[in-house]
């Protein structure tokens, strides 16, 4: 029986716990009075919130009491609105350079003056946390190593196989050879749109593997110069110069993959556009071409000066359909929009072509702000490609988005497994549909169901319906 209830226990320990318990409008006026006395508080997470009084910093939970102690010092700066996004909790834990890493009972697992880096990874599944001397790594809120794992850089991802984090040792335990110490400072980095994968060597070989340990291109190649999209490996032939002391690797032409089989050749290594379907690379001028013959004798292939697209499998298209409609090249090798008759869409270029979930972004030279473009070639204006993001996880609708065009903030929040009313809200409080304008509030988001605002000098909480404010307001 004992046994029985330890397993039980263990499954609610591991439990991640809701806390959008919504509060009544007395728990609403109650909190207000509690908070007014101090000098800021913060959004909520994780049924507690930050707070400063005097530079010092603890944490209150839904009744304003203390729940954690002042026990901590915090200039105003780091203690502000524009930190709303850091000073949270997130599996138990608040990892900040100006508090360290604490727990909600408020023990300091990791002291603030000897944090050198934090990282979270995996969606903020994984914390990083690193110091002169030693490396923290939770998962979940759990402590599960002091290794430093195989991290990603570009896409904050940890390497994780077999649901275990990964490092340099588990690698050569695989079979993979120790990365060179210039290399990144010893660690796998690649830069990457989607998959996320991870540069290995073997036998004096790099390759490619995504976050779980699957072969995306095999040890076979001489460089680490990576890209990966759409399943296609490009690899680049570099030229080293010195750059101010430092060894700089310009690119020269690339190669193309896939599963390890070269699909093309010595293509441009121009800057390339990842569509979602498809991939064009710009060809090279002819002022580049002259410049690497006659600056350092490198003959470039002619197949670098070729604009194209071409699909998942490396094979040159003319068009990529995108709904109803098909996007190609014009005469000067510019995108565009087209109907199935081949007349554009539009009458205006575009500057901009950005892959946001299942749509594009859009900006043409005659637009300040950019556009939103669906499958059926209808644009709605965007102010800030975050409210993007709230189309493509259904929060509203394509057309929804008009009532939006008006939110300018360029820090505009989108918070991971913040609710849909509280996503609804934080939109309506930003285009100015609420009782507080959003003013100086470029960052701020409402989080189970409150959003901290200032009124009058002084700080409390607003409901997600707009309600709870002091009764003059």
């Amino acid at each position: 029986m004992k046994k029985l209830f330890s397993i039980f226990l263990m499954a609610l320990v591991g439990c991640v716990p809701t806390f959008s318990q919504t509060l009544s409008e007395k728990e609403l006026a109650d909190l207000n009075q509690q908070v007014k006395q101090y000098d800021y508080v913060g959004p909520f997470s994780e049924g507690l919130a930050i707070m400063r009084k005097n530079n010092k910093v603890g944490f209150i939970d839904k009744t304003g009491k203390l729940a954690i102690p002042m026990d901590f010092n915090a200039s105003d700066n780091c203690i502000s609105p524009s930190n709303d996004l850091e000073n949270v909790f997130n599996y138990g834990l608040l990892a900040s350079r100006e508090l360290g890493v604490i727990d909600k009972q408020g023990n300091v697992l990791v002291p603030k003056d000897s944090i050198k880096d934090i990282f979270f990874a995996n969606d903020g599944d994984v914390l990083v946390v690193t110091t002169n001397t030693n490396c923290y790594v939770y998962e979940k809120g759990v402590f599960v190593s002091n290794k430093y794992p195989v991290l990603n850089f570009t896409t904050n991802e940890v390497l994780t196989i077999n649901g275990k984090i990964v490092n340099d040792e588990d690698l050569i335990a695989r079979g993979y050879s120790r990365f060179d110490t210039q290399f990144s400072k010893g660690k796998p980095y690649c830069g990457a749109w989607r998959n996320y994968p991870f540069i290995v060597k073997k036998n004096g070989k790099y390759g490619i593997i995504d976050r779980f340990g699957n072969e995306l291109h095999p040890c076979i190649s001489e460089t680490y110069h990576f890209n990966y999209h759409l399943g296609l490996t490009f690899e680049a032939n570099t030229f080293t110069l010195l750059n101010d002391g430092y060894e700089k690797n310009y690119p020269l032409w690339c190669d193309v993959y896939k599963n390890g089989t070269k699909v093309l050749e010595k293509i441009s290594s121009n800057r390339t556009f990842k569509g979602l379907n498809f991939i064009k690379t710009d060809g090279t001028t002819q002022d580049q071409y002259d410049y690497w013959k006659n600056s350092f004798e490198i003959e470039l292939p002619p197949t670098v000066k070729e604009t194209f697209m071409f699909d998942k499998n490396g094979k040159r298209i003319e068009k990529a359909p995108f709904g109803k409609n098909f996007l190609t090249l014009n005469s000067e090798g510019e995108l565009i929009l087209v109907k199935k008759d081949g007349s554009p869409v539009f009458k205006d270029k575009f500057t901009v072509l950005k892959p946001v979930g299942p749509y594009y972004v859009l900006e043409f030279y005659n637009d300040v702000r950019p556009r939103l473009l669906n499958e059926n070639g209808d644009t709605v204006m965007v102010a800030n490609l975050k409210i993007a993001r709230y189309v493509d996880d259904g929060t509203i609708s394509f057309n929804d988005l008009r009532k939006y065009s008006n939110i300018e903030t360029v820090d505009f929040p989108y918070i991971k497994n913040q609710s849909k009313q509280d996503k609804l809200a934080t939109l309506e409080f930003h285009a100015g549909r609420m009782p507080v304008k959003p003013q100086t509030y470029d960052r701020s988001y409402f989080s189970e169901g409150l959003i901290n605002v200032k009124i009058d000098g002084v700080w409390c909480y607003m409901n997600n319906q707009g309600k709870g404010l002091p009764k003059k307001h």
